[in-house]
């Protein structure tokens, strides 16, 4: 296994097979945010096979939000993913370690921010996420809303971490 971190644009043709894997059609017209705009990721974890085949990928997206009103800095991770002949074997459990590193290599940075499906949540847990308390507004085409169609997890990087109160992503989610 090779773990790489790319460019998020750049990234972007090395997914698409991985994506087509995880979310063929008869998946994704029943996925909860088929039909959120999101973020392009900055950067994305890749974790590769010895064929070079991308086997497990995370987006990465540094955003400057608001916590209460308050400039927060967040480290934003989306689109995890595992080849489905390929999970439960650790990827995901690599692939998420790699992105908290990254993450925490930022000294601005001050917690993660994920959103998962209820099916995901006891996995983020055992990682050190914990659920947010709180609401999180996001943009949309249609401008400014409450995201709330998954579940919000902050894996705190200090005592600060919030965990409850408002987020503002001040941008489209990841």
């Amino acid at each position: 296994m090779l773990i790489e971190v790319r460019e998020g644009p750049a990234s972007r043709p090395a997914v698409r097979p991985l994506f087509a894997q995880v979310y063929p059609d008869a998946v994704l017209k029943n996925v909860p945010w088929r039909n959120v705009v999101s973020a392009p990721a900055d950067r994305r974890v890749l974790v590769l096979d010895d064929e070079g085949n991308v086997v497990a990928a995370a987006g990465l997206t540094i955003r400057a939000g608001a916590w209460n009103g308050v400039p927060v800095r967040i480290g934003g991770i989306g689109g995890v993913m595992v080849s489905p002949s390929r999970q439960r074997q650790g990827l995901g459990r690599t692939v998420m370690c790699a992105a908290h590193e990254n993450l925490q290599s930022d000294p601005c940075v001050q917690f993660g921010l994920l959103f998962c499906e209820p099916h995901n949540v006891t996995f983020y847990k055992a990682l050190g996420w914990c659920r947010f308390k709180g609401q999180v507004r996001v943009e949309q085409p249609a401008g400014s809303l409450l995201y709330d169609i998954m579940q919000t997890m902050m894996l705190p990087f200090s005592t600060e971490t919030p965990r409850a109160g408002c987020i503002d992503l001040r941008g489209l989610p990841w």
